[in-house]
């Protein structure tokens, strides 16, 4: 969360998306995750399998379905 607090607080890296990948299923760590700016909350699969489900669902939203911007301006 210090992490995320950090990146969503400067300028050049806010528009970073970020995704917390956790173990907790807690209500309140979902919602303060939201609250400092994540972009998705995932919790961990028990398997080794279901680990890669969720990386090649990850990779095919990021870099397949979702339009982002290919130029970011710095200043």
């Amino acid at each position: 969360k210090e992490v995320l607090k950090e990146i969503k607080g400067n300028p050049l890296l806010k528009h970073i998306p970020i995704i917390i990948f956790s173990t907790s299923k807690s209500p309140e760590d979902l919602k303060q995750s939201y609250n400092l700016g994540a972009s998705s909350f995932i919790v961990k699969p028990p398997s080794f399998e279901g680990l890669l489900e969720i990386a090649d669902s990850i990779h095919k939203y990021w870099f397949e379905i979702v339009s982002v911007r290919q130029v970011i301006s710095f200043t």
